[in-house]
């Protein structure tokens, strides 16, 4: 009788261990998919489609694509409807203006960090100073 109940014992034991193994073998793969194939983890990945994250989604409904953005009164938000102009870099603009007094001319944008020649080019005709 006791042979069995360790018998029994050590059965559920070993399901317990191959069923955390699996476990954790699976939350493995699917975090490497996330990181070498750049899948959003959220599940809203549709193949062929771009993913931008909600706050894009949303400014670019309320800022038009060919609204023109004056880069001393712009607000973030407006800031981040520019090509290449994330977050982070919208509020780096932002310190610069702030700390300069705003900008003289369209090329001084060239000096907030983040933003090259190729760049500027790109929205250039898109954004103003007065």
């Amino acid at each position: 009788m006791l042979k069995l109940r360790k018998a029994r014992f050590c059965s559920r034991f070993i399901q317990k261990i191959v069923l955390l193994s699996i476990t954790v073998a699976f939350s493995a793969m699917i975090l490497l998919l996330a990181v070498f194939k750049r899948i959003n983890l959220n599940f809203s990945y549709v193949e062929g489609v771009p993913y931008e994250p909600p706050v894009q989604v949303i400014i670019k409904e309320i800022v038009p694509e060919d609204m023109i953005i004056n880069l001393n009164t712009a607000t973030k938000e407006e800031l981040m409807t520019l090509d290449g102009i994330g977050e982070v870099t919208a509020e780096k603009i932002l310190e610069y203006r702030d700390k300069n007094n705003g900008f003289l001319t369209i090329d001084e944008l060239t000096e907030v960090d983040g933003i090259g020649e190729g760049k500027l080019e790109k929205i250039r005709n898109r954004i103003t100073i007065g």
